[in-house]
């Protein structure tokens, strides 16, 4: 969104750099004619030029924002994925549990039974220890590369804090709470 805005303002900057182009013959002529120079177009060109790198240092960390987010996404996603089917089996492992231990044991082998059933979820769990790691994992993972995002952006932002205005400035909320939370 922000890259096609900033897209959508090329025309402005190109005929910004048209114009600037005129005026710099048009002082050319003026002084090969009468000898005389316009004092404010050295003013004039260099405003003009860090407009213009300004402009193009702002494309290069929209771009580069927009890919560390796909990538942040990417993160999350393994990361949602990893936690949504160890919700989802925490909470059928724990109703299995729950059925298991409500069972009554009346005799010997009903608790025969009853054990060789606690004995499977347990190997179960032990079998997705690996799973609840990957979890871990992909949660450290995607904590880490927010936090460095994050960061990145709190450095451009207080490089550019001069150029701001006070209005425009946002307080940033970090996306790795949430997780750390979880």
């Amino acid at each position: 969104e922000m890259h096609g805005e900033v897209e959508d303002k090329r025309p402005l900057f190109d005929n910004l750099d048209n114009e600037l182009s005129k005026a710099k013959l048009v002082n050319e002529q003026l002084i090969h004619s009468h000898s005389e120079r316009d004092v404010d177009l050295d003013r004039y060109r260099e405003c003009v030029q860090q407009l213009l790198e300004h402009w193009q240092r702002i494309q290069a960390q929209i771009d580069t924002r927009s890919r560390e987010l796909q990538q942040l996404g990417r993160q999350l996603s393994y990361y949602r994925e990893a936690h949504d089917w160890l919700i989802q089996w925490i909470q059928e492992t724990k109703e299995r549990q729950e059925k298991i231990q409500a069972r009554p044991i009346r005799d010997s082998s009903s608790l025969k039974e009853q054990l060789q059933q606690e004995k499977k979820v347990l190997q179960e769990v032990e079998r997705n220890r690996e799973k609840v790691d990957e979890c871990e994992k992909f949660a450290k993972q995607y904590i880490d590369a927010i936090k460095d995002y994050e960061l990145q952006l709190v450095t451009y932002k207080a490089q550019m804090e001069p150029v701001m205005s006070p209005v425009k400035k946002q307080k940033v909320l970090s996306a790795s709470d949430t997780v750390i939370q979880e």
